[in-house]
């Protein structure tokens, strides 16, 4: 990480046009490139998470908690960082839904961050991203495109328009973003760019938007489709 990117992001000066396409995104890239830059505190007796993350849970409900665990450093205090959240949050006053804050620690040479959105919506209007949750129907009703192929958990590729069929009650997540993904049920299948571990770890790896700088990308070339059929 630069210090002329860091100078960037600490006084918040806007990308605009065709790296940045609102405010938005850039929060959402400020809240990925800042966890690399934060000074190292002994706040609060709350223990931290060590091993380094970034992921995302789906409710089934439909909220969503996005999990962020990263190595700290000597630049932004916690305080500051957490100020710089909530001031985001604020300003966002979105109609898609709320955001609030849970955590956000810095101890033990580590940054945690926790936020919860009350829906894929929310998540996606906050950061300006692709995040749909809902039924093929609807997914396709909204405008996403579903003719690519799908792989089942043994591999075998399944026709999009078989999904249907198929899976008749199962519900879709579209993300572009590459995190780790829990689900509030049974993985059905899913598109190219996901990784499925041999824990059943699900793992986004598709190809970054090789259109943006490297130290600008923070969404996947094409989104990523993950078929689920939700616990009862």
């Amino acid at each position: 990480m630069s210090y002329t990117v860091f100078i960037v992001l600490k006084n918040k000066i806007l990308m605009k046009g065709k790296y940045m396409s609102s405010r938005k995104r850039f929060i959402r890239l400020s809240l990925t490139l800042i966890m690399a830059l934060l000074l190292i505190v002994q706040t609060g007796c709350l223990s931290v998470d060590a091993e380094n993350k970034d992921q995302i849970e789906l409710s089934s409900d439909g909220k969503l908690h996005q999990t962020i665990v990263d190595d700290a450093d000597a630049s932004v205090t916690g305080e500051e960082l957490e100020n710089y959240i909530n001031d985001s949050i604020k300003e966002y006053q979105g109609s898609a839904g709320n955001v609030a804050l849970e955590r956000c620690k810095v101890r033990d040479g580590k940054v945690n961050i926790i936020l919860n959105y009350d829906s894929a919506a929310a998540y996606a209007a906050f950061n300006n991203v692709i995040c749909f949750n809902g039924t093929l129907k609807e997914a396709y009703d909204a405008g996403y495109d579903l003719n690519r192929t799908f792989y089942s958990l043994n591999k075998v590729e399944i026709p999009y328009f078989a999904l249907p069929a198929q899976y008749p009650d199962s519900k879709v997540l579209i993300l572009e973003e590459n995190t780790m993904v829990k689900l509030p049920g049974e993985l059905l299948a899913y598109s190219d760019g996901v990784t499925v571990t041999d824990d059943g770890h699900i793992q986004i790896t598709q190809a970054a938007d090789d259109t943006i700088p490297e130290e600008l990308q923070v969404t996947t070339a094409s989104p990523v489709f993950i078929i689920y059929r939700a616990s009862k």
